[in-house]
């Protein structure tokens, strides 16, 4: 089940996910206003918030199936390992397994989809601003992109090029708090 709501979650492109949400939410049942950052004449908290709603729902959605793929692959990579054959033969308990030895060892590929997250947020809160019609950096950029405005352009990339960078460089500093097999001794 968890493996086809999965592969369902990204196999949808966010953007068809987001026509999708605004047809139900906001015109079949409307619960949420389907586009806009706020209603005018409406500045109350109240109401960027049930903004919000669709939007974050799906922006959180496409990148929470990313993560339970790799964290259900990561874990059963790890369970099939000797030293958790060895805790069960000792008669660790499944808590005590878990936490202490599978999820440490099944953390290194988690925080890398995790790190890598970042610009992949960063494009989807384009298309998310884009659908909704939020007036954002998101869609500066698709406005600048469809009008051949080189600068922006070269400027986007800079900065995401930045993200990933910066993304691997918290990933790698993250990584030596995990394992301690990694650490070098002087």
């Amino acid at each position: 089940m968890v493996c086809t709501v999965s592969l369902v979650g990204i196999s949808v492109p966010s953007f068809w996910f987001g026509i999708v949400l605004i047809l139900l939410f906001a015109y079949r049942y409307p619960v949420f206003p389907s586009v806009g950052m706020r209603t005018p004449g409406d500045g109350s908290m109240l109401d960027i918030l049930q903004h919000m709603v669709l939007p974050l729902v799906v922006m959180v959605l496409g990148s929470f199936a990313h993560y339970v793929r790799y964290v259900r692959s990561a874990v059963l990579d790890v369970l099939e390992q000797d030293y958790v054959r060895a805790a069960k033969s000792r008669g660790l308990a499944q808590r005590a397994i878990l936490y202490l030895h599978v999820l440490p060892n099944a953390a290194i590929p988690i925080v890398t989809v995790a790190a890598l997250s970042l610009p992949m947020l960063f494009t989807g809160a384009m298309v998310a601003e884009y659908v909704f019609a939020w007036p954002g950096l998101g869609r500066w950029i698709i406005t600048s992109t469809m009008a051949r405005d080189y600068p922006v352009i070269m400027t986007v990339n800079l900065y995401t090029a930045s993200l990933v960078a910066l993304a691997n460089f918290f990933a790698d500093a993250l990584y030596l708090f995990i394992d301690p097999r990694l650490r070098v001794k002087m």
